[in-house]
């Protein structure tokens, strides 16, 4: 997710948005507190988005880590105080990256993507099966989530096959 990020916020303003609440993972690999300030807090109302957001010169950009954790996670974004977060976030950056739990582990990520724009499947292609990729497919489109796109992760390039081409393409001596 990071490298998307960092793409991204090369052109425009984002934030990175920790939104599994059950094992959040952005903060920690920031170097910040596991469960410091964020999105939990925010929608709780016990603080407020200034105190909670920090900005990352790794990344290039804002990030909303996910708070503390809940014990109701789906309660949380399931309510009218994220769907508003969502909202302004979009209102205020030109990209908002939510980082979600898998989505046929909990039904988390169908909740966030109802209140999302669009949304990006990221799939890494060393532990997801075609059959557990298509269902994930199936299940976006039976609730009606529009899919913007898809990001394959890990995929093996042979560099040779796939430059080798160029090389061996050597105009002819006469």
């Amino acid at each position: 997710m990071f490298a998307i990020t960092r793409s991204f916020s090369e052109l425009e303003r984002v934030i990175i948005v920790d939104a599994d609440l059950r094992a959040p993972s952005i903060a920690a690999a920031l170097g910040q507190l596991p469960h410091r300030l964020g999105l939990s807090n925010i929608i709780a109302g016990t603080h407020t988005f200034e105190q909670c957001v920090f900005y990352s010169e790794e990344l290039n950009a804002d990030v909303l880590s996910s708070g503390m954790r809940p014990n109701n996670a789906l309660l949380f974004l399931s309510s009218k105080c994220f769907s508003q977060l969502l909202t302004t976030l979009i209102g205020k950056y030109d990209c908002v990256i939510l980082e979600c739990p898998p989505l046929l582990s909990v039904s988390d990520a169908l909740v966030i993507g109802k209140s999302a724009k669009g949304v990006m499947l990221v799939a890494d292609v060393t532990k997801n099966s075609t059959p557990k990729f298509m269902r994930d497919m199936h299940e976006l489109q039976h609730t009606n989530i529009d899919i913007s796109g898809i990001i394959l992760n890990r995929i093996k390039i042979d560099n040779e096959q796939y430059y080798g081409a160029y090389s061996k393409k050597t105009p002819k001596s006469r």
